[in-house]
């Protein structure tokens, strides 16, 4: 039987992989048995040449100092079709490689898992860092979705950027967060995801999340069936 696929996303700083780890701990107690998988696009193959091409393209700006100015600058690339292209290509292929090793292969054998971060936490950060239209970042999450698992349960985790800012502290800048948040709501609507109140209480958020994960899997004859909020 395959597996059951839950993800979280939403801005740095919203507690969601906090709010994750102990969900898993608590169903694991109850015997629902999930694994922890990290899904957003991680850096292998390609890092030395993304670290090279940061530092002849953005030598003058800083993430960190100058948020606004480092997107203006890592924007140069999506004005070069080609390099766009050309950079879109390469993180997708590795990405796809780490999909079906960390999720793909795991959900085949029966394995569940909890996802922190997936597509459209690594197509956003592309959609900012290229400069592209949200209608190319949505058409690329439907090109996706239909070539990788699509999640059984999406939580969305959101909280104002000005707390999320206060608990992170290498976060880039509140902008940074604002540009980011923006996209999430529009993805989390657009694709059913469960909106999840990030400045609850830690222990409310832990047993609305555990109750929603287990009445979903309480239905096995008719499959997963999706709760909206």
């Amino acid at each position: 039987m395959k597996g059951k696929f839950v993800c979280f996303f939403g801005i740095d700083g919203s507690g969601k992989t906090t709010l994750i780890n102990e969900s898993i701990k608590r169903l694991n107690q109850k015997g629902v048995k999930f694994n922890y998988v990290w899904g957003s696009h991680q850096l292998y193959f390609l890092r030395p040449i993304i670290v090279m091409g940061k530092r002849i393209l953005f030598r003058n700006s800083s993430s960190s100092k100058d948020y606004n100015g480092y997107v203006s600058s890592i924007n140069k690339i999506g004005k070069s079709s080609f390099l766009s292209l050309c950079y879109q290509g390469a993180i997708f292929i590795e990405y796809l490689v780490q999909i079906f090793i960390k999720i793909s292969v795991p959900l085949m054998i029966g394995k569940n898992i909890i996802s922190d971060r997936y597509i459209y936490d690594t197509v956003v950060n592309m959609k900012v860092n290229l400069g592209l239209e949200e209608s190319t970042l949505n058409k690329i999450i439907k090109v996706l979705l239909k070539i990788i698992p699509v999640p059984d349960l999406i939580f969305f985790v959101d909280v104002p950027e000005e707390l999320a800012f206060a608990r992170k502290a290498d976060t880039p800048s509140i902008e940074y967060l604002k540009i980011r948040r923006s996209l999430f709501k529009k993805i989390a609507e657009s694709y059913h995801a469960i909106f999840i109140d990030g400045t609850k209480s830690i222990e409310e958020l832990y047993s609305l999340v555990e109750e929603l994960i287990q009445s979903n899997l309480e239905i096995k004859s008719h499959g997963f069936k999706t709760v909206y909020s």
